[in-house]
């Protein structure tokens, strides 16, 4: 396909719904890799886990918004894209803002009340299942957008969208940390969700299919696919 061919695809083989969503990942990537960037070190030297439970709670947050979204796409299936992806917004902006508040001078009493590891393991843990939800949302999203003969160019603008968000979410982390702090890190993130919040309620519609017809999934067909994968 020349180049020409490709723009013209790119113009007329995906609907408007495409764009917005890879928007939103752009920008939802740039907060997630750059609160990624520094969260161990935040936690062992900020928060003051040491570097042990640092690392360990970093990895268990890690591995479970890496892994729960082969559950989480069962929410989407219930629920819809639109509804699911607001959400998952909403998770993130509280999430990033409570992990924030452990690094935080006014909050240090509510922290100190509940455990410095009890806390920072239960907001990790609400935030990594609210930030599952977000790769069902746009992968679908992108699969109902695309036309079946764009439907490669699709997924590679989605994955040029996660790869400059990986690349460019650490330097925007590093800036930060330098003239606010490293806590602030986790509080643009929050910033960040909230405003994708917000252009999800007003620019995310509900896609009608374009591409295939994406099978409805329960959650025992879930696990049932699984366990035949293993």
């Amino acid at each position: 396909m020349d180049i020409s061919k490709t723009v013209d695809s790119m113009r007329t083989g995906f609907k408007k719904q495409f764009w917005v969503a890879n928007i939103l990942e752009l920008f939802e990537r740039f907060a997630f890799y750059g609160s990624k960037a520094i969260l161990t070190v935040y936690l062992a030297t900020k928060v003051g886990l040491g570097a042990q439970a640092a690392g360990t709670l970093a990895g268990l947050y890690s591995g479970l918004i890496f892994s729960l979204p082969v559950v989480a796409g069962t929410l989407v299936d219930k629920y819809g894209f639109r509804k699911t992806l607001m959400a998952c917004f909403a998770f993130f902006c509280v999430g990033y803002f409570l992990i924030g508040m452990a690094g935080l001078e006014f909050s240090q009493e509510i922290v100190g009340v509940i455990g410095k590891t009890t806390y920072v393991t239960i907001v990790l843990l609400l935030t990594a299942a609210g930030g599952s939800l977000i790769k069902p949302c746009i992968v679908g999203t992108i699969a109902k957008t695309s036309k079946p003969d764009v439907k490669s160019l699709g997924y590679s603008i989605y994955y040029t969208m996660v790869n400059i968000g990986g690349a460019v979410g650490p330097i925007l982390a590093l800036q930060v940390r330098e003239n606010l702090g490293i806590e602030f890190v986790l509080i643009m993130s929050s910033i960040t969700s909230f405003l994708l919040l917000l252009g999800t309620i007003i620019f995310f519609k509900e896609p009608e299919n374009e591409g295939e017809e994406i099978e409805r999934r329960t959650l025992s067909k879930v696990f049932i696919d699984m366990l035949l994968v293993f």
